[in-house]
């Protein structure tokens, strides 16, 4: 008999972290040193192992010149129990919405052994039908989506609906793949990605046994574990299923409708971003040589049929400055429903490239093209009997933007945030492979600057009131390096800055930018407000050592409060002597608080 673990919904009563070893902070979960280095404000860096080992959270935060007090409730949790409707939170399952069994074990996405994923990323909350709606994918090679609603009390704390947990079927759309981060967009549906798309090119050579010299085909346990989809057959799968931006939408009547957007290209997608326009949308593509994509939507809330750009950098330098800014290369007009009817083709790469070697001095046979789209170099040459350029431009991206142009020195693009008073997008990246900027070991914030007018390389006008022009850095972090025996020993970089940073989230018209790292190069994780009026860092959020911060995003006027809503992936992960309890993924919120609007000028 198969036994079922699964997770369950914190009862109203129980929603308060109990003490500071449940999670919670208030002015009880101080952490417990006097010690306090230079300080940014907000909560100190944990120094001895019970504040390293636990989630600590402010409970009052200076918002505008105003303090505002708060806890951090949990609101979803592993636990190793089923939810009263019987859906198992994250449980994966196959092209017939069945659940998947492991070792005769749920397949629950998670990081555990045997599952290939890290478990819970992006959540949120929807208002849609003067209802309230809870949304939350997973980083699976099979990937999932759960949807319940929310009820709100009246002193704004909120809870997850019994019987409301429900999967949000993807079997329409080829299945889900590796979900990373997500938003919402100004019309109440959730903008989510798949990342780190399969090299379409490795899997053909591993799938036909290609030589392994003539490129490099590493093994894909994240595409492999795809099969157990498909009833265990690989050969059901392909690579150009995934690596697609993707769109959750809830109808008049409350039913969720899946839809991938092919139209916006495929790549290793982590953050998209819906502009005030409701047709521009940024999308980031986290690789080592990553990239920001543009796309226009033809018509306002539908993002199915427009326009992708890839970007082409240049440098300018007048009397007072040197910076760099950015053309946009049209990558072409099309549909969603046109590339997906190649996408269901199950095409090969080598039925849209032909390929030839790459010589020791890096050059390639005549009609051939030098490509390091991927990180590896490559001599292609596009075929024109299969598919035509701009189907091609969606199923392989990367690889036609750089045929055409298009720059990749990003490193790590993810996180994404809209300025509405300021008209600029910030990006959360490792940093920039460009002599301009300064390569930062420990990550930075950078903004781009939109205009209203601008030319794509072709000379036409891109209609959009919010084109990405000229690009700075705002807010790096800072490498340094603590002696064993020092409190902060093993963080790589200062802990009065930000490391490797990953999700943003614009707080409007309050001048806050909230920023969560990786989890990567400090000891702790951070969540971090910067104050973009005083150019203040404050921290507000510690995260247990081992832990990933997931799920970063501010809720405005949700029925009259506002919410921070965050996530604390795989705690503890790699500690030794821990209670299995405290090592479960969960998703909670700051609040709620009533933050007053500015009116905008």
């Amino acid at each position: 008999m198969k036994r079922m673990i699964g997770f369950s919904i914190l009862a109203a009563v129980t929603i308060f972290f109990s003490g500071c070893g449940g999670g919670g902070c208030g002015g009880s979960c101080a952490p417990n040193t006097s010690k306090n280095p230079t300080d940014t404000g907000g909560i100190v860096v944990p120094v001895d192992n019970l504040d390293k080992r636990r989630f600590i959270c402010i409970d009052k935060m200076m918002i505008d010149d105003k303090e505002y007090a708060a806890t951090c409730k949990k609101l979803i949790v592993e636990d190793g129990e089923t939810l009263n409707n019987g859906e198992i939170y994250g449980l994966l399952k196959d092209f017939d919405d069945k659940p998947l069994y492991k070792n005769d074990q749920p397949y629950i996405c998670k990081d555990a052994e045997n599952v290939v994923g890290e478990g819970v990323t992006f959540s949120s909350i929807l208002q849609k039908n003067n209802r309230l709606y809870f949304i939350s994918q997973f980083d699976c090679a099979i990937g999932a989506i759960y949807l319940a609603e929310v009820d709100q009390f009246a002193d704004g704390n909120i809870v997850l609906k019994e019987d409301s947990m429900r999967f949000v079927s993807q079997r329409d759309e080829f299945g889900g793949y590796r979900h990373q981060s997500g938003s919402v967009t100004p019309w109440q549906s959730y903008l989510g990605s798949e990342g780190y798309e399969p090299d379409a090119r490795v899997v053909e050579g591993i799938m036909s046994g290609y030589d392994s010299t003539a490129y490099e085909y590493i093994k894909d346990k994240f595409y492999e574990e795809t099969a157990l989809y498909w009833k265990g057959d690989l050969k059901r799968s392909n690579p150009y299923f995934y690596g697609w931006a993707n769109e959750t939408i809830i109808d008049a009547n409350g039913v969720e409708h899946f839809r991938k957007h092919y139209s916006m290209g495929r790549f290793s997608h982590f953050t998209e971003i819906v502009m005030p326009d409701r047709r521009t949308v940024y999308l980031t593509d986290n690789r080592a040589n990553g990239a920001l994509f543009m796309f226009v939507a033809d018509k306002k809330e539908d993002l199915s049929v427009g326009t992708l750009y890839a970007p082409k950098e240049f440098i300018v330098k007048d009397v007072n400055s040197t910076y760099m800014k950015f053309d946009w290369i049209n990558l072409g007009h099309t549909s969603n429903r046109k590339v997906k009817l190649e996408v269901a083709k199950k095409l090969n790469f080598s039925d849209l490239f032909d390929v030839s070697a790459v010589s020791s001095d890096l050059e390639c046979l005549e009609d051939y093209m030098l490509v390091s789209a991927n990180g590896e170099s490559e001599c292609l040459k596009i075929k024109n009997s299969v598919v035509n350029e701009t189907i091609l431009s969606r199923l392989e991206t990367k690889r036609y933007a750089a045929m055409r142009g298009a720059d990749f020195n990003f490193i790590r693009p993810r996180g994404l945030a809209y300025d509405n008073q300021r008209n600029r997008i910030y990006v959360a990246a490792a940093g920039y492979a460009n002599a301009l900027f300064e390569n930062n070991y420990c990550g930075s914030i950078f903004a781009i600057d939109l205009t209203d007018t601008k030319i794509d390389t072709d000379g036409n006008l891109i209609k959009s009131n919010f084109v990405a022009d000229k690009i700075y850095t705002i807010l790096s972090g800072k490498e340094q390096s603590y002696e064993e025996g020092s409190p902060y020993a093993g963080n790589e970089c200062s802990i009065n800055a930000i490391a490797d940073p990953e999700e943003l989230s614009y707080l409007d018209d309050k001048d806050i930018l909230t920023i969560s790292e990786s989890g990567k190069k400090h000891v702790n994780p951070m969540v971090w407000n910067y104050d973009l009026k005083n150019n203040r860092l404050i921290r507000v959020m510690s995260f247990p050592i081992g832990s990933h911060p997931v799920s970063i995003n501010w809720r405005r006027n949700i029925k009259g409060y506002d919410y921070l809503i965050y996530g604390v992936q795989h705690p503890l992960k790699g500690e030794k002597d821990v209670i299995l309890e405290d090592t479960n993924s969960y998703i909670g919120y700051w609040g709620p608080v009533q933050i007053i609007k500015n009116t905008i000028k």
